[in-house]
C-alpha cells in the first residue's frame, strides 16, 4: 500500500541547503550527460534506436533493485494517477523523441552543435511548460535569457556548415540532412523539457526519484526493442564491435549516474533553474567535440557558445526564493 505523504513547510535556513544540494546536483547531472554525449559520439556508426535501448538498461539495474527495497518496506513508490500517467507519457516521449532523436542528430552534425541547440530548445521549453504547468514564476531576466538562448541556436546553427566536415557519414554533407540535424536537436531538446516538467510534478506529488528513474527507464528498455528488432534482427547486434557495445554501456552508466542526479536536483529546485544549470553542458560539448573528434571551431560555433553562456549568466538571476524553495518540498524527497 502506498505511504500517503504530505508537504513539509521548511524553515528558510533549511531551504537554503535544499538550494545548494539541488544546485550541486544539478552541475552533477550536467557533467555525466556530458561524459554519456562523448560515450555517444563513439557510437553514431550503430542505429540510433539500438544505441538507446542499451543505454537504458544500466538505469533499470542499478536503480530496479532499490525500488525494489522500497516497496518491501512498503515505502511511498508512485505518485497518483494523474501524474503518474503524465510521467509515463513524458517517458515515451524522453526515449524516442529525446534519446533516439539526439542520438541521430549527434551522428549527422556532431556534438558541438548538438548539444548546445538541445539544451537551448530545453530552457525555453522548460521555462514556458514550468510557467504554465507548475506556475514557476518567469520574470524579464527569464524573458531576457529565452531570447539569448534562441540567438544562441540560431547562430549555432549557422555553424552547421563547417562542423559537419568532420563527420564520416556521407549524408552529413548534404546541406537539408544538416537542416534535419538541427531540427532534431531542437526537438529532442522539447522533449527533454517536457520529461523535466513531468518529473518535477511527480516529485511535488512526493514520487521518490528512483521511482522516476526506474520508470523512464523502463519505458526505454520496454518501448524501444520492438522498434529495434522491427529495424534489425537481434543477431545483428551481437555481431556489433566490443568497442560499440562498450561505448554504449558507457554511456548508460553515466547517463544513469546524470539521471538520477538531476531527478534529485527537480525534487530540489524548479525546472527553469535546474534546465539553466543543465546549460553548461554547452561549453562542454563544445570544447570535447573540438578536442576529442577534432570538430573544427568556427566563428558561428565560437559566438554561440558564448550566447549560451551569457544566457545561463543570465537565467541565474533567477535563482528560486528560500520561502518558495520551502513551500514545495515534501517532506521525504531530502532522504528518498
Amino acid at each position: 500500500m502506498q505511504k500517503q505523504t504530505s508537504t513539509l513547510t521548511v524553515h528558510p535556513a533549511h531551504a537554503q541547503d535544499y538550494i545548494i544540494r539541488g544546485t550541486i546536483l544539478g552541475l552533477v547531472a550536467a557533467i555525466g550527460y556530458t561524459a554519456a554525449n562523448v560515450f555517444l559520439r563513439f557510437s553514431t556508426d550503430v542505429d540510433p534506436y539500438w544505441v538507446s535501448w542499451v543505454k537504458a538498461i544500466p538505469t533499470v539495474v542499478i536503480f530496479g533493485p532499490m525500488l525494489f527495497l522500497r516497496a518491501m518496506r512498503s515505502q511511498a513508490l508512485v505518485p497518483p494517477v494523474r501524474p503518474l500517467v503524465m510521467l509515463i507519457a513524458a517517458a515515451i516521449l524522453g526515449q524516442v523523441g529525446g534519446n533516439v532523436v539526439f542520438q541521430w542528430s549527434l551522428g549527422t552534425i556532431g556534438l558541438a552543435l548538438t548539444v548546445p541547440i538541445c539544451l537551448g530548445a530545453m530552457i525555453m521549453t522548460g521555462a514556458l511548460s514550468g510557467w504554465l504547468c507548475l506556475k514557476e514564476q518567469i520574470t524579464w531576466w527569464t524573458i531576457a535569457s529565452i531570447v539569448l538562448l534562441i540567438s544562441a541556436v540560431s547562430v549555432l546553427s549557422l555553424g552547421a556548415p563547417s562542423a559537419q566536415a568532420s563527420l564520416a557519414d556521407a549524408a552529413a554533407h548534404d546541406p537539408r540532412m544538416v537542416a534535419m540535424g538541427v531540427v532534431a536537436a531542437f526537438f529532442s531538446g522539447v522533449s527533454y523539457a517536457l520529461l523535466g516538467v513531468a518529473i518535477r510534478s511527480a516529485a511535488q506529488q512526493a514520487c521518490p526519484a528512483v521511482t522516476n528513474v526506474v520508470i523512464v527507464g523502463l519505458a526505454g528498455v520496454i518501448v524501444l526493442l520492438p522498434i529495434c528488432l522491427t529495424r534489425s534482427p537481434l543477431s545483428q547486434f551481437f555481431v556489433l564491435s566490443g568497442g560499440s557495445l562498450g561505448w554504449m554501456i558507457a554511456a548508460g552508466l553515466a547517463n544513469a549516474l546524470a539521471f538520477i542526479a538531476l531527478t534529485k536536483s527537480l525534487q530540489l529546485i524548479g525546472v527553469i533553474y535546474v534546465n539553466a544549470l543543465n546549460a553548461t553542458q554547452a561549453a562542454m560539448a563544445a570544447v570535447a567535440g573540438v578536442a576529442i573528434f577534432q570538430e573544427p571551431p568556427s566563428a558561428a560555433l565560437l559566438w554561440g557558445v558564448l550566447l549560451t553562456a551569457v544566457g545561463l549568466g543570465v537565467m541565474r538571476r533567477d535563482r528560486p526564493d528560500d520561502e518558495d524553495i520551502a513551500a514545495k518540498v515534501p517532506d521525504n524527497q531530502v532522504s528518498s
